[in-house]
């Protein structure tokens, strides 16, 4: 599934310049780094809230005037980060003892005169550096070829992505290669595949720069390029965007609707081992007035695999146009208006009437009974859910076997290590003790469930000593006139939200 990339005026792709064979250059530029304290961390201190700008389009003004002055830290800050010429001596003092002109040659830098700047941008991720494209100088025509060093989905599927030991591995679509450098902290071996030669250069660098060898570049569209392997981890951010163009590789697949996240998801599993996994953002034609998971059951749906089904917005075509164009909007704003209307007429053409974003986590296990489960994402994800997931796949396993929700009686349950609760008044006329109440778990995912009274009373009676069935026989009691089933089916939500 190659795609065609036709260039906007002015957004010629630049050319692959980063080179990864100077390997004592690129150690010796890694020790200048760690020496220099290039964290996220440091850089969050040095710059605040200026520093949390998104990710591929910052306002140099404003941070660099944030910045101290003087340091090494605020030198490769001023440099790597924010795209600013420094002048020469103070380069060469914030990245001695690595030589400036061997770092100019690895396409790193680029002197003029007394000055010299940073050709890449360098943003920390976690325990990484990961080097990307510096922000278009013209943000209206972005380069076709354009590789974001990190953006917010690509910290959403590195949130949403399960972390274990494995051996194999593969990134798909890998961009900078940032998914594929945090999965080769936990695989032996890694693929990175793209149909960008850019973003290959790019991987090939950042693997070399965190001292990961085990990160492989490969050249094709898809699983072209792995046609005859298997792994236990599959990631994808790939271009989901459903747009009438194939201007951006970064954003556009130039196929018809949602066609391309269906058949990636539809291929992935063929590619997956025994219990192994694959994490894709995907976005996808939803229905504006029907529930939004409808459309992707038919896309995971099938015997030897579990399916996690995870949602994040919804819009109206319009709005979903005006996000994916709004760099033209204040530079541009005919070209603005006559591209949402291209967009318009298009999903106008396909009967689009919304368009849902989130992910899709696909699970091969042989041994059923296997499950599709549906959930919104609960907040914004900053933090890895890996563990979260594993513990809620387990627990979702379990309710799978359950032929009636009767028998979970005999589990003794015990809650999770932090939850809030949270009480919403009815009013005055509402008997004592019987406000519904909200409980949400504190952890990366934070669920949340709205539970009756008689709930939460089971929920504070449990400790993992007594079965359930106890407990509901002191909560609800004999000739009372709670509905006990009903409290069980929200014992089962607390259960299903990791909350028990």
């Amino acid at each position: 599934m190659r795609r065609s990339v036709s260039h906007p005026t002015g957004a010629k792709p630049p050319a692959v310049h980063l080179r990864s064979d100077d390997a004592r250059t690129i150690d010796a530029f890694r020790r200048v780094l760690e020496a220099g304290e290039y964290t996220e961390q440091a850089i969050a201190a040095a710059l605040g809230e200026a520093a949390h700008a998104p990710q591929g389009w910052p306002d140099p003004a404003i941070q660099q005037r944030r910045l101290p002055r003087g340091s090494r830290l605020s030198t490769l800050i001023e440099l790597f980060f924010l795209g600013r010429p420094v002048r020469l001596r103070e380069a060469r003092r914030a990245l001695a003892p690595a030589s400036l002109p061997r770092l100019a040659a690895l396409g790193l830098l680029s002197p003029r005169g007394d000055r010299v700047r940073a050709r890449v941008r360098l943003v920390p991720c976690e325990d990484l550096i990961v080097a990307g494209d510096r922000p278009p100088a013209d943000p209206a025509h972005p380069p076709a070829r354009y590789v974001a060093a990190l953006s917010a989905p690509a910290r959403l599927l590195a949130a949403l992505t399960v972390r274990r030991r494995i051996a194999d591995a593969l990134d798909l679509g890998t961009g900078s290669g940032v998914q594929a450098l945090l999965a080769a902290r936990h695989s032996r071996r890694v693929i990175a595949t793209d149909v960008n030669p850019r973003a290959l250069a790019y991987a090939a660098f950042n693997a070399r720069l965190n001292a990961l060898p085990h990160v492989q570049c490969r050249a094709g569209s898809l699983f072209e390029p792995v046609a005859s392997e298997q792994f236990d981890l599959i990631v994808s951010n790939p271009p989901y965007v459903i747009s009438p163009e194939s201007a951006f590789l970064f954003r556009d697949s130039g196929q018809r609707g949602d066609a391309l996240c269906r058949a990636l998801i539809g291929a992935a599993s063929g590619f997956l081992r025994e219990g192994g996994w694959a994490v894709v953002l995907v976005n996808w034609i939803a229905d504006r007035e029907g529930a939004w998971w409808e459309p992707l059951r038919s896309w995971v749906e099938g015997p030897g695999f579990d399916a996690w089904l995870l949602h994040d917005r919804t819009f109206h075509p319009l709005d979903y146009a005006a996000v994916w164009n709004q760099w033209l909007r204040l530079s541009e704003p005919r070209a603005y208006g006559s591209t949402l209307d291209r967009w318009l007429g298009y999903y106008r053409r396909l009967g689009i009437e919304a368009i849902a974003s989130g992910a899709i986590l696909l699970r091969r296990r042989a041994q059923g009974p296997n499950w599709v489960r549906a959930d919104d994402l609960p907040a914004r994800v900053t933090r890895s859910a890996s563990r979260q997931l594993l513990r809620t796949a387990a627990t979702q396993d379990y309710l799978a076997t359950l032929q009636d929700v009767r028998v979970l009686r005999g589990a003794r349950l015990r809650p999770a290590a932090g939850y809030r609760v949270t009480t919403t008044r009815r009013g005055p006329d509402a008997r004592a003790g019987e406000d519904p109440a909200t409980v949400t778990l504190d952890d990366a995912l934070p669920f949340a469930v709205r539970v009756e009274a008689r709930v939460l009373e089971v929920l504070a009676r449990c400790d993992g000593r007594r079965r359930l069935g106890e407990i509901l026989a002191a909560v609800v009691g004999p000739g009372s006139r709670v509905d006990a089933s009903r409290v069980l089916r929200g014992v089962r939500e607390l259960v299903r939200a990791g909350i028990l």
